[in-house]
C-alpha cells in the first residue's frame, strides 16, 4: 500500500482537491500540504475544474526542504491539468470517488498515476487498465475516522429512517433530483428523510437506510 505506518515522523503529502472527509485519515499518517487554488476554469454550463500551478508549489517547496513525499489529487476530472508531471520524481496518487458515476474517463485517467484509490470496491473492475498492485480500495468514512464509529446509534434510536447526503442541483444531477422527489412522494407521511447536501459522518450513522445512488 502507499500508507506508511510505524515511522517516527510523519512524511508529507501534497493535497490537490476541496475539504473531503478523506482528510481524517490522510493527515493520521502524513502532514498535509495543500496549495490554494488559482482559479475555476469553466467546462460549460455550471461545470468547471479548480487549476493547481503544481510546479511553481512544488518549486518553492523543494526551496524550503519541504518537498512532499506523496502527491494526492482528488477526483482528477481534465487530463491536460496533469500533463507534463509525469517525470517528477515524486509519486503521485489519484483518489477516484464515485467512480461508478465517473466512468469511463476515470479509467481513461488513471493510468497516469502511480496509485489509484477508489471509494467503491464494486468499481474495481472498472480500472483494468491499470496493474492490481497500483489500485487500492479506501472508503471514504469508516477506517481512520473513529468518530464515525462513535456517533453510529443503535438502529432502534436513529431519529432518520431515510437518507441521501450529495450534489441535488437539477442542472448538474437531474436524474438523481427526479428520483428522490419522487420517492419523497412516495414515502409514508410518518416517514423520516433526509435527502440533500449535509455531512456525510453525521447523517448516516443516525439513518437506518442510506441510499447510494
Amino acid at each position: 500500500g502507499i500508507m506508511p505506518t510505524n515511522r517516527p515522523e510523519k512524511p508529507s503529502l501534497l493535497w490537490l482537491g476541496p475539504q473531503s472527509p478523506l482528510l481524517s485519515h490522510v493527515r493520521a499518517e502524513f502532514d498535509v500540504l495543500q496549495i490554494e487554488e488559482e482559479a475555476h476554469v469553466p467546462l460549460g454550463g455550471p461545470l468547471s475544474f479548480p487549476s493547481f500551478d503544481i510546479p511553481r508549489f512544488l518549486d518553492k517547496a523543494a526551496r524550503t526542504g519541504s518537498s512532499p513525499a506523496l502527491i494526492l489529487v482528488w477526483q482528477p476530472s481534465i487530463l491536460r491539468e496533469y500533463l507534463g508531471l509525469d517525470d517528477l520524481s515524486i509519486p503521485m496518487a489519484s483518489y477516484m470517488d464515485d467512480a461508478h458515476c465517473g466512468f469511463p474517463w476515470q479509467s481513461e485517467l488513471a493510468p497516469l498515476f502511480d496509485h489509484v484509490l477508489v471509494d467503491v470496491k464494486e468499481t474495481i473492475p472498472f480500472f483494468w487498465k491499470i496493474p492490481t498492485e497500483r489500485l487500492h480500495w479506501l472508503p471514504l468514512f469508516c477506517p481512520g475516522d473513529p468518530g464515525f464509529l462513535r456517533r453510529c446509534l443503535p438502529e432502534s434510536e436513529r431519529p432518520i429512517d431515510v437518507s441521501f447526503v450529495g450534489n441535488m442541483k437539477p442542472e448538474v444531477m437531474p436524474l438523481r433530483v427526479k428520483f428522490f422527489e419522487g420517492l419523497a412522494k412516495v414515502l409514508p407521511a410518518s416517514c423520516r428523510f433526509q435527502f440533500g447536501r449535509g455531512s456525510v459522518s453525521e447523517i448516516y450513522p443516525r439513518s437506518k437506510i442510506v441510499i447510494n445512488f
